[in-house]
């Protein structure tokens, strides 16, 4: 068990452990609940069991959340040794949306 997280968190980190490369994830829950915590700690497991942190998308509503994210993946990089957490693509719906339009639509490239 993850000793950082609560029973309630330590389930949705051994959900997603058990969808390892078979789906996408989502976690809903109200403010000051613990999903920043829950996510990294569930991207930490899915990147020590092999994923490639390339191949690894998290993605949030505000800026401070992305920031977030990313500050905690830098930060368990480096304490836990996996290099691959650098590789991790964190963003905002807003930010992935504009670089989608970015390079398909304003090419004039249309999504199939």
């Amino acid at each position: 068990m993850n000793t950082e997280l609560s029973t309630e968190q330590e389930t949705v980190f051994k959900d997603v452990l058990a969808q390892q490369g078979t789906g996408d994830i989502l976690v809903l829950a109200g403010p000051g609940s613990g999903k920043t915590r829950t996510l990294i700690s569930s991207l930490c497991g899915l990147v020590e069991a092999g994923s490639a942190g390339e191949k690894i998308f998290a993605i949030t509503f505000t800026n401070n959340a992305a920031a977030e994210m990313q500050v905690r993946l830098m930060e368990k990089a480096e304490t836990l040794s996996l290099p691959s957490l650098h590789r991790v693509h964190v963003s905002t719906f807003h930010s992935w949306v504009g670089q989608l339009a970015a390079s398909k639509f304003l090419r004039g490239r249309i999504l199939p």
